[in-house]
């Protein structure tokens, strides 16, 4: 079973936990998360990055998660196949797409990542963390420049899905523009939605008294 979440703030709503929750192999407190911050580290780290990761924690540990169940990924020195066999969840941070994907490449992570998603792990992604999941992470060019200089923007492909998370309105105009110059179909999430998809089914999870809808 392939069990993907993909939003734009993480779990962050009662109802983004929940449906989180119960996808996860074991019970939230006996359950073990790799954690990867990698997209956060581009740059000299500054109070809003690191607040960013802080926050990434806090949500898992409200949860439940233990703290010393939450495996952090570190692309200097990525862990090995005993460390990480088994995990519960990949959960994905934000931040600069293009670096991240860069990153992972190098030490060819992206594979182990896909291996583990397509083994049982649930896939938790954050902003740039949701875009990866997709077919291609050009989407993110929106917002962030590919200052990488990354030639090859193939996504981790655990979706067919685009996904633009923090839409607002005034994305629109530039969200279609990509729309129809590239050929596809983008999938826009606000900050208070997710997607979640299994077996390749997907739903948009809203907040608040919104029930779930469908994607097409």
């Amino acid at each position: 079973m392939t069990k993907l979440l993909l939003t734009s703030k993480g779990l962050d709503t009662e109802e983004i936990r929940n449906r989180c929750a119960v996808l996860l192999r074991h019970s939230t407190p006996e359950a073990r998360i790799l954690f990867i911050p990698t997209a956060m580290e581009c740059k000299q780290a500054d109070e809003f990055r690191i607040n960013h990761i802080n926050e990434c924690r806090r949500q898992l540990t409200q949860m439940g998660i233990k703290i010393g169940h939450i495996i952090t990924f570190d692309s200097n020195s990525p862990p090995n196949g005993n460390e990480i066999k088994d995990i519960d969840a990949v959960y994905v941070c934000g931040g600069f797409a293009y670096y991240l994907l860069q990153r992972l490449r190098r030490v060819h992570f992206d594979k182990d990542i896909i291996n583990l998603v397509r083994s049982g792990a649930l896939y938790i992604g954050v902003s740039a963390g949701s875009i990866l999941a997709g077919p291609d992470i050009s989407i993110a060019s929106l917002v962030d420049p590919n200052d990488f200089g990354l030639k090859n923007t193939v996504g981790l492909k655990l979706t067919h899905l685009i996904v633009n998370p923090h839409y607002t309105q005034e994305r629109e105009a530039d969200i279609r523009d990509f729309e129809r110059n590239n050929r596809v179909s983008v999938t826009r999430i606000t900050d208070s939605q997710a997607v979640l998809e299994i077996d390749g089914k997907a739903e948009i999870i809203k907040s608040g008294a919104d029930e779930s809808a469908e994607t097409e």
